[in-house]
Protein backbone atom coordinates (compact mmCIF):
# COMPACT_ATOMS: atom_id res chain seq x y z
CA UNK A 1 0.00 0.00 0.00
CA UNK A 2 1.53 2.90 -1.20
CA UNK A 3 0.86 6.30 0.55
CA UNK A 4 2.80 8.46 -1.29
CA UNK A 5 3.09 9.62 -4.91
CA UNK A 6 6.39 9.69 -6.33
CA UNK A 7 7.16 6.78 -5.15
CA UNK A 8 7.58 3.35 -7.71
CA UNK A 9 7.58 0.01 -6.08
CA UNK A 10 6.92 -2.15 -9.02
CA UNK A 11 11.25 -2.33 -10.11
CA UNK A 12 10.95 -3.64 -6.81
CA UNK A 13 8.10 -5.85 -7.31
CA UNK A 14 9.11 -7.32 -10.23
CA UNK A 15 13.16 -8.05 -8.23
CA UNK A 16 11.36 -9.86 -5.34
CA UNK A 17 8.06 -11.64 -6.61
CA UNK A 18 10.51 -14.54 -9.00
CA UNK A 19 12.06 -15.20 -5.06
CA UNK A 20 8.46 -16.09 -3.44
CA UNK A 21 6.65 -17.50 -6.71
CA UNK A 22 3.64 -18.96 -4.15
CA UNK A 23 3.10 -15.32 -2.97
CA UNK A 24 1.11 -12.80 -5.03
CA UNK A 25 2.58 -9.19 -4.46
CA UNK A 26 0.35 -6.74 -5.35
CA UNK A 27 0.68 -2.54 -5.17
CA UNK A 28 -2.13 -0.21 -4.26
CA UNK A 29 -1.79 3.56 -4.95
CA UNK A 30 -4.84 4.68 -2.78
CA UNK A 31 -4.96 8.02 -4.23
CA UNK A 32 -4.93 6.32 -7.84
CA UNK A 33 -8.27 4.57 -7.56
CA UNK A 34 -11.40 6.39 -7.56
CA UNK A 35 -12.32 9.32 -9.71
CA UNK A 36 -11.72 12.14 -7.78
CA UNK A 37 -13.92 14.58 -9.65
CA UNK A 38 -16.54 12.92 -7.89
CA UNK A 39 -15.72 14.21 -4.65
CA UNK A 40 -13.83 16.91 -4.95
CA UNK A 41 -14.16 20.18 -6.79
CA UNK A 42 -10.69 21.54 -7.07
CA UNK A 43 -7.55 19.28 -9.05
CA UNK A 44 -4.05 19.55 -7.18
CA UNK A 45 -1.31 16.80 -5.86
CA UNK A 46 0.10 18.59 -2.76
CA UNK A 47 -1.81 19.63 -0.05
CA UNK A 48 -5.05 20.39 -2.32
CA UNK A 49 -8.49 19.59 -1.51
CA UNK A 50 -8.62 15.90 -1.34
CA UNK A 51 -5.38 15.64 1.01
CA UNK A 52 -6.59 18.06 3.01
CA UNK A 53 -9.92 16.40 3.71
CA UNK A 54 -8.65 13.33 3.90
CA UNK A 55 -6.54 14.82 6.89
CA UNK A 56 -9.29 17.09 7.94
CA UNK A 57 -11.26 13.21 8.76
CA UNK A 58 -8.66 11.91 10.45
CA UNK A 59 -6.55 14.33 12.34
CA UNK A 60 -8.63 17.74 12.22
CA UNK A 61 -6.27 18.80 15.07
CA UNK A 62 -3.21 19.13 12.64
CA UNK A 63 -4.85 21.55 10.09
CA UNK A 64 -4.68 25.21 10.25
CA UNK A 65 -7.94 27.78 9.59
CA UNK A 66 -8.47 27.00 5.49
CA UNK A 67 -8.32 30.73 5.44
CA UNK A 68 -5.11 30.35 6.35
CA UNK A 69 -4.33 28.16 3.50
CA UNK A 70 -2.04 29.16 0.17
CA UNK A 71 -4.06 29.30 -3.30
CA UNK A 72 -2.20 26.15 -4.78
CA UNK A 73 -0.70 27.87 -7.48
CA UNK A 74 2.21 26.47 -8.86
CA UNK A 75 4.68 27.02 -11.76
CA UNK A 76 5.37 24.81 -14.18
CA UNK A 77 8.08 23.55 -16.32
CA UNK A 78 9.10 24.55 -19.33
CA UNK A 79 10.15 20.73 -20.45
CA UNK A 80 7.77 19.62 -23.44
CA UNK A 81 9.51 16.50 -23.10
CA UNK A 82 8.22 16.52 -19.13
CA UNK A 83 5.06 18.61 -19.35
CA UNK A 84 3.72 15.69 -22.09
CA UNK A 85 5.25 13.17 -19.82
CA UNK A 86 8.12 11.50 -22.02
CA UNK A 87 10.89 12.12 -18.98
CA UNK A 88 9.88 12.68 -15.65
CA UNK A 89 11.54 15.04 -13.46
CA UNK A 90 11.55 15.76 -9.50
CA UNK A 91 9.80 19.02 -8.65
CA UNK A 92 12.30 21.89 -6.96
CA UNK A 93 9.54 22.81 -4.30
CA UNK A 94 11.27 25.89 -3.86
CA UNK A 95 10.95 26.77 -7.27
CA UNK A 96 7.49 25.15 -7.92
CA UNK A 97 5.36 26.76 -4.84
CA UNK A 98 5.43 29.20 -2.40
CA UNK A 99 4.52 26.80 0.35
CA UNK A 100 4.96 23.77 -1.47
CA UNK A 101 0.64 23.22 -1.72
CA UNK A 102 -0.68 22.22 -5.26
CA UNK A 103 -3.85 22.85 -5.20
CA UNK A 104 -7.01 24.91 -3.48
CA UNK A 105 -7.15 23.35 -0.08
CA UNK A 106 -10.28 26.07 0.95
CA UNK A 107 -13.00 23.85 -0.18
CA UNK A 108 -11.77 21.14 1.80
CA UNK A 109 -13.62 19.24 4.70
CA UNK A 110 -13.28 16.15 6.97
CA UNK A 111 -16.89 15.64 5.47
CA UNK A 112 -15.68 15.39 1.95
CA UNK A 113 -12.67 13.24 3.32
CA UNK A 114 -14.85 10.73 4.72
CA UNK A 115 -17.71 10.01 2.12
CA UNK A 116 -14.08 9.52 0.14
CA UNK A 117 -11.95 7.07 2.55
CA UNK A 118 -15.28 5.18 2.97
CA UNK A 119 -15.81 4.52 -1.01
CA UNK A 120 -12.08 3.80 -1.14
CA UNK A 121 -11.85 1.80 2.06
CA UNK A 122 -14.70 -0.84 0.29
CA UNK A 123 -12.64 -0.32 -3.06
CA UNK A 124 -9.56 -2.12 -1.05
CA UNK A 125 -10.96 -4.23 0.84
CA UNK A 126 -13.18 -5.75 -2.01
CA UNK A 127 -9.65 -6.54 -3.28
CA UNK A 128 -8.31 -7.91 -0.34
CA UNK A 129 -10.94 -10.27 -0.61
CA UNK A 130 -10.95 -11.40 -4.20
CA UNK A 131 -6.88 -11.71 -4.16
CA UNK A 132 -7.77 -13.72 -0.69
CA UNK A 133 -9.84 -15.88 -2.67
CA UNK A 134 -7.61 -16.19 -6.00
CA UNK A 135 -6.07 -19.62 -6.71
CA UNK A 136 -2.34 -18.38 -7.82
CA UNK A 137 -2.27 -21.69 -10.26
CA UNK A 138 -5.62 -20.24 -11.86
CA UNK A 139 -4.40 -16.33 -11.99
CA UNK A 140 -5.26 -15.62 -15.63
CA UNK A 141 -7.91 -16.14 -18.38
Amino acid sequence: MNGHGGNDFKPMIREVQPQFPNILISLIEWFKILDLSKYFEEDGDHAGEMETSVIMHYFPHLVLPLNEAGDGKAKSTKLRGVLNKTAWIPRQWDKVSADTGIGYPKKASAEKGEKYLNDLTAEISNFFVEMEECDLDDLYD
